[in-house]
């Protein structure tokens, strides 16, 4: 998140994952319909405890 902060967008850090959880599952069914259906929600099981941080990237980010 720090270079999304340094790049100059506003980032608010919430230090409670299961508070961070329950407003990301909040605002996921607040959406519009058709943006709910194209959303993480029908996964967000997966994301119940907070995973290990790791050195890297799962994917290769040149582009991102």
């Amino acid at each position: 998140m720090d270079w999304l902060i340094e790049a100059g967008y506003p980032v608010h850090r919430i230090d409670e994952y299961g508070q961070w959880l329950q407003r990301f599952d909040t605002a996921l069914r607040t959406l519009p319909d058709k943006q709910r259906q194209a959303s993480l929600l029908p996964l967000l099981h997966n994301y119940q405890q907070p995973s290990h941080p790791v050195v890297g990237a799962a994917a290769p980010t040149d582009r991102f």
